[in-house]
Order: C-alpha cells, then sequence, then structure tokens
C-alpha cells in the first residue's frame, strides 16, 4: 500500500551499489527513512529531486523495516543553502536535531519550524539566532525547555531573573546565584530573545537582527543547556561554526534588538 505526505530531506547516502538511502522528515511521519531503488544510477529523477534540504511530496510503499520510494517530487528548493557551504552546514546542523528527536514527538509543529528555519538561512536573519528557535523548539517537544519566566530554582516569579543556570534549569535569580556553581549572566536582551523564541510560533517571529553580542550570549546559553540536557552529542554546530568563522566579514555595523512580531 502506497503513503504519500509532504517531507523535507534531511540526508542522502548510498545505499549498496544501486540504491540511495533517504532521511526525511515529514509532515505526519516525523523521522522517514527509505530507500530510492536504482536512486544511484545516471539521470535518476529521484535522485536529482532527492537531494538535502528540498521540500518533496513523497509517494512510499511501507515495509516491515525500511519503506520505498515509489515517486518524488519537488515542492520547494533554497539555492542559497545549496550554492553556500556556511548556510549549508547550518542546514545540516539543523538536520541533526531532528534527527535525535522521537518518532512519536509533534511532528506537524517541527515539520512547520524546520521548514522556517531553511527559509530564513536562506535569507539575511543570523544563523546562530535561527539555530537558537529551532533549538528551543526541539526542546519544547520533548519537554526539556529551559524555564524563562520565573526562577528555575526558587520558583518565584516576582524577582528579575539575571543569571542562566543549565542545572538548574534556566533563568535564576539574584538569591539562587550563589547557591549554584554553573549560573552565569543574563542580559536583558538574550532574556527577550529566548522568551520570544519560546513563545511566538515560527509565523509570527519577524526579522531577526541583533548586536553581535547578543547573539554570541544567546548562543552560548543554548551551547549550555544543550551540552546539558540533549540526549546525544551535537557535532554539526561545531562544523557550522568553523566554516563561518574565516568567512565573517570584518567590520559589520551590528543591529538593532529586534525579533518583531509579524
Amino acid at each position: 500500500m502506497k503513503e504519500g505526505e509532504q517531507a523535507i530531506v534531511l540526508r542522502v547516502r548510498a545505499y549498496g551499489e544501486r540504491d540511495l538511502l533517504v532521511v526525511l522528515f515529514g509532515e505526519i511521519e516525523g523521522r522517514l527513512p527509505l530507500v530510492a531503488r536504482g536512486g544511484r544510477k545516471l539521470g535518476s529523477r529521484v535522485r536529482a529531486v532527492l537531494q538535502p534540504f528540498r521540500v518533496v511530496e513523497v509517494r512510499y510503499r511501507k515495509t516491515r523495516e525500511v519503506g520505498t520510494v515509489a515517486q518524488a517530487e519537488l515542492l520547494e528548493r533554497f539555492p542559497p543553502l545549496e550554492e553556500d557551504p556556511v548556510r549549508f552546514a547550518w542546514a545540516a546542523y539543523g538536520a541533526e536535531l531532528l534527527e535525535h528527536v522521537g518518532e512519536d514527538r509533534d511532528a506537524r509543529s517541527l515539520y512547520d519550524v524546520f521548514l522556517w528555519y531553511l527559509r530564513r538561512l536562506s535569507g539575511s536573519d543570523p544563523p546562530e539566532l535561527v539555530a537558537a528557535y529551532l533549538e528551543l523548539a526541539t526542546l519544547r517537544v520533548q519537554g526539556l525547555a529551559p524555564e524563562l519566566h520565573r526562577c528555575a530554582r526558587c520558583g518565584r516569579g516576582d524577582v528579575p531573573l539575571v543569571a542562566f543556570s543549565p542545572g538548574a534549569g534556566g533563568a535564576v535569580c539574584a538569591d539562587c546565584v550563589p547557591r549554584l556553581t554553573d549560573a552565569y549572566s543574563l542580559s536583558s536582551a538574550a532574556l527577550y530573545f529566548l522568551r520570544a523564541f519560546v513563545q511566538l510560533p515560527p509565523g509570527r517571529i519577524g526579522r531577526l537582527t541583533a548586536k553581535p553580542d547578543t547573539i554570541g550570549e544567546v548562543a552560548r546559553h543554548m551551547d549550555a543547556f544543550l551540552a546539558h540536557h540533549w540526549p546525544a552529542p551535537l557535532y554539526a554546530k561545531r562544523v557550522a561554526r568553523e566554516i563561518s568563522r574565516p568567512l565573517l566579514a570584518a567590520g559589520e555595523e551590528p543591529g538593532s534588538e529586534t525579533a518583531k512580531e509579524t
């Protein structure tokens, strides 16, 4: 019996001498590994369509093990991701996050977020901020999102949150900081972005601009939180940063602090 759904290609690799193993993230199934029979042959239409980070309509046959592709149609592609190694590396990081999310999670919400992520990477938004939104979305569906509206340690909601503690589970107040060994300063600008990313669906996130210091701080908080709570090591983000570093333009004007709703 053939099944069909819209999906995003996460990765593709050789599978035997003639076939391809394609891992997709479907809007219904979530993570969806499929074999494309004959996909390695030159001139294969399926091979031309099923390239990383493309949106496709795929029909497939389910089996007890790995299903097989029956038909694939291209719906949307992102040339900037395919042409720019930095953008491609950040897209690969997003794919790595989704591959670690359990198949019983809310596939539809993560599908929409990942599609937003790829579209934003194709534009001018800072990759570190776009990645933070995806990170918080994947944490949220797993019940692991940081506490950002009341002290993660004492639970008080009537005090300023001045530090971030991965061990405590998020933002903390000044009274709790001396009792924690991993609490470090949290600026109001970084807290603003983190709260907006947890609260707003992708359709309500406008253009992202921030000062470099704020972008760096948000990234550090997310790195520390993921290192403490994510169930598996993440490697692609480090690769994306290593590729980005020598290509960063010097002397760029810092942007203003905005995460506007559309």
